[in-house]
């Protein structure tokens, strides 16, 4: 199983900016006032703007070409998950699930090329 992005919670886009930019000494390819997200030599990293007193959207996502395959298997083993916020069909299905401990798991079945793709048709998101 291959890793398809990891996201990081953050309550303020301009400071994680700042230190993400230096840790990793590069730009990220896409930003706006809720997210930004890097190619890390071909992993996709991504920060979103969350209110932390909630159950935390911090996840590893791992790639998933059969997501109805994937939530067959969920129901069959009685495992609860769920599809996430409402997506543009450009930005590709994910199933999301919590671990007993409450940690996010997602299963994704896009890209950040997808992802880019996407973005660079809204105004509110710049992609460089």
């Amino acid at each position: 199983m291959r890793i398809n992005h990891v996201t990081y919670t953050v309550s303020d886009i301009s400071e994680a900016l700042i230190f993400y930019n230096k840790v990793f000494d590069k730009k990220p390819v896409a930003v706006s006032e809720k997210l930004a997200y890097y190619d890390l030599d071909g992993l996709w990293f991504a920060l979103n703007v969350e209110d932390k007193s909630g159950e935390s959207y911090q996840h590893v996502a791992f790639d998933c070409d059969d997501i109805e395959g994937l939530k067959i298997r969920l129901d069959e083993a009685g495992l609860t998950y769920s599809l996430g916020r409402k997506r543009h069909i450009d930005e590709k299905p994910s199933v999301y699930l919590r671990d007993p401990d409450k940690n996010l798991i997602e299963f994704h079945a896009g890209s950040l090329e997808d992802r880019l793709k996407h973005y660079s048709t809204r105004k509110d998101v710049t992609v460089l």
